[in-house]
């Protein structure tokens, strides 16, 4: 699991945690606490706001809603892991989508990670580009071959030593 990812799920699971426990009363001593405590210091400075969108507070509903556009922009299947934060405070698809292009149309930033249409377009076209004619590698009869067939053979090859040498941990290892 990646680093931002990582710290996503996390943020997630101290907003829904200290969320629903004060939601149901349940647990408002030292756990509570700490759960609400492993909260960024932007979360909590911002919680405390009412809104009728969340029953957690505008606060809580535009950290989350942050946390989702960033994991949208990085490319993260957002709609699955978010579905759950995006009901409880009220946020829609269409919101995040529209979020996620207005971000995209602010500028160019002169780094490798511009989100511009201009860069977006570029990189795609660059990897198709790149896909397109190494997938044109005709067959060799000399070694090595480096023909679409013939890296799906060796990549099916290197799959299986790897699953062996490296095999899948079971439930128990968890």
């Amino acid at each position: 699991m990646d680093k931002e990812r990582r710290k996503f799920l996390q943020q997630l699971a101290a907003l829904c945690g200290a969320g629903v426990a004060r939601t149901l009363g349940v647990g408002l001593g030292a756990g509570t606490v700490a759960v609400a405590a492993t909260a960024t210091a932007t979360t909590a400075a911002v919680a405390s706001a009412a809104t009728a969108f969340s029953p957690y507070g505008a606060g809580v509903r535009q950290q989350v809603f942050e946390v989702i556009v960033r994991q949208a922009m990085a490319g993260a299947p957002w709609q699955e892991i978010c579905k759950g934060p995006m009901a409880v405070n009220s946020i829609t698809e269409d919101q995040i989508k529209a979020e996620v292009i207005k971000r995209r149309l602010v500028g160019h930033i002169d780094k490798l990670t511009c989100s511009c249409e201009k860069c977006l377009r570029q990189r795609r076209d660059r990897n198709l580009d790149y896909q397109q004619r190494v997938d044109a590698i005709a067959h060799s009869t000399i070694s090595p071959c480096a023909c679409k067939d013939c890296r799906v053979a060796i990549g099916q090859i290197l799959e299986t030593i790897r699953s062996e040498v490296f095999p899948a941990p079971k439930k128990a290892d968890f």
